[in-house]
């Protein structure tokens, strides 16, 4: 949480940091459960189609995690569509980024209208 909170602080455009500060604890247990549930439970591949709109740029906290399919093909017996979208997870919903992110998900709506 303090390294989520130190990279809001370099960032001013963040609207998290607010309201992470003013409940320090209640989100230190939320990612501790989080952790848990992520450790603990198993899901079930399914048989559907996954598309993942991913960031080209990692930020420095997911480094360490990052996968090309961000984890995703543990979920499905199908292959990730994968989408490189400009920026990091949270610049590509703004502009000039945003606008890949509405043309890739044209794509995607209009690949899965033509297999469904």
């Amino acid at each position: 949480i303090k390294l989520i909170i130190s990279h809001h602080q370099q960032d001013p455009s963040s609207h998290l940091l607010p309201k992470i500060a003013d409940n320090l604890p209640l989100w230190e247990q939320m990612l501790g459960h989080r952790l848990t549930l992520m450790l603990t439970h198993k899901i079930k591949k399914i048989s559907a189609q996954i598309t993942l709109f991913k960031s080209s740029e990692i930020l420095p906290e997911y480094s360490e995690i990052d996968a090309k399919d961000n984890h995703w093909s543990g979920y499905s017996t199908l292959p990730i569509k994968i989408y490189e979208v400009p920026g990091n997870h949270h610049t590509m919903l703004y502009a000039p980024n945003s606008g890949s992110l509405a043309e890739y998900i044209q794509k995607s709506l209009n690949y899965q209208g033509n297999h469904i």
